[in-house]
């Protein structure tokens, strides 16, 4: 049952994020907004399943499928890459690190929300 439950969110998680990848486009600049988006939400998410003791099959749906086929490190990766070759390493260190922070501090709020409910 558990395969399953991982199975099925990271169906939705995955779809998610493609539609998400094909409304948020890159900006102007080359920025990837669409990564950045899932990764903040993804965490966000998981913050909040963390803290509120939610069941174990709803943290193997929704962290662990949801979540991990939501978010996206390998494609982080490939735009820091990509940033990085067509703006220089300045502008995709400072995507990087931009994007991690982003994630760390929504993963706070997250929890931070979660033990009130």
């Amino acid at each position: 049952m558990s395969v399953f439950l991982v199975c099925l969110g990271a169906a939705f998680g995955a779809g998610a994020r493609q539609l998400l990848a094909a409304a948020l486009p890159p900006t102007t600049a080359g920025i990837p907004r669409a990564t950045m988006l899932v990764n903040m939400a993804g965490s966000f998410i998981l913050g909040l399943l963390v803290a509120s003791n939610a069941p174990t099959d709803l943290i193997l749906a929704l962290g662990v499928g949801f979540c991990g086929a939501l978010t996206t490190w390998s494609t982080l990766s490939y735009d820091v890459l990509d940033v990085t070759r067509r703006r220089g390493a300045a502008v995709a260190s400072a995507l990087l690190i931009v994007s991690v922070t982003s994630g760390l501090l929504c993963a706070a709020v997250g929890y931070g929300i979660g033990t009130v409910l």
